[in-house]
């Protein structure tokens, strides 16, 4: 078991305790998805570009962060990856210039995007203390801002919801984080890209859209982080890991890299064993 707690392994426990299981504690880590290495490219132009801003100022040349879109894409294909079962009937070369086009679309609203923001943190790990808690509280956080502003970057294939925003863990976790270090809770937003690809013309493009819960986070407002911290940390102590939902998403081939080998879903059939007691 890690000695610490991140963001990463409570949401996916609260997803899917055996996958949480089988990830966290048997080491049996699965091969990133296409969209999990377009995600990870798209953060690390988003790092570079925020990095050399702090002392410049000023953003880097569009071109320059298409360079490294490109080449971050280029290098995560190298890798072996996780496919979908629509994805397996197609070549890694169509494949990486599908993952490739739809993530160089996004990357001039970034850079459009970017404009006005002086960051002040980038990518900085924390590392919290919650009483009651036996293991350390993990996170990175995208990027803090001179004007009090905690940014999450997402990258996805669906736009987020603003009901979804107002009650995400993620976000409350930057808050107290925020508090913790700075003295002060922050406005934490999502700035959401979404890629799109147009069935006319076969062209990617992208949307925009900032999500900032309505209220600034309080004390009161994070009790139900801290509640769910703490049963999610007494539930892995005592060795309760419960599958995910019957029906959700996160159950199926696609999206998850231990289906085919998860005890509740490929198991024995034992139904000729079920009696009435007695």
């Amino acid at each position: 078991m890690r000695k610490h707690l991140s963001f990463s392994q409570l949401n996916t426990y609260l997803g899917c305790g055996e996958s949480y299981r089988l990830s966290y504690i048997e080491g049996n880590r699965s091969a990133p998805n296409i969209a999990m290495v377009k995600g990870t490219s798209f953060h690390r132009v988003a790092e570079i570009n925020n990095t050399q801003k702090m002392t410049s100022k000023k953003d880097m040349p569009l071109e320059e962060m298409l360079d490294i879109a490109s080449s971050q894409i280029d290098k995560a294909f190298k890798l072996d990856l996780y496919l979908k079962s629509s994805e397996k009937s197609m070549s890694k070369k169509s494949l990486h210039g599908e993952a490739k086009d739809s993530l160089l679309a996004t990357i001039p609203g970034l850079h459009k995007h970017s404009q006005g923001i002086q960051p002040i943190a980038i990518e900085k790990e924390y590392d919290i203390k919650i009483p009651g808690v036996d293991r350390h509280i993990k996170a990175f956080i995208d990027l803090i801002t001179d004007d009090n502003r905690v940014i999450d970057y997402k990258l996805t294939a669906k736009a987020k919801s603003q009901s979804a925003t107002e009650n995400d863990l993620q976000l409350a976790l930057y808050s107290l984080i925020h508090k913790v270090y700075h003295g002060s809770f922050p406005r934490v937003q999502f700035h959401n890209y979404v890629s799109k690809k147009s069935k006319k013309t076969g062209e990617h493009a992208y949307s925009f859209n900032i999500l900032e819960t309505e209220d600034i986070y309080c004390e009161s407002k994070l009790q139900p982080l801290l509640s769910t911290i703490k049963t999610v940390e007494e539930s892995i102590q005592k060795g309760v890991f419960l599958p995910a939902e019957s029906g959700s998403w996160r159950c199926s081939p696609n999206m998850c890299s231990h289906y085919q080998s998860c005890k509740y879903v490929k198991q024995e059939n034992n139904f000729s064993r079920i009696s009435v007691p007695g």
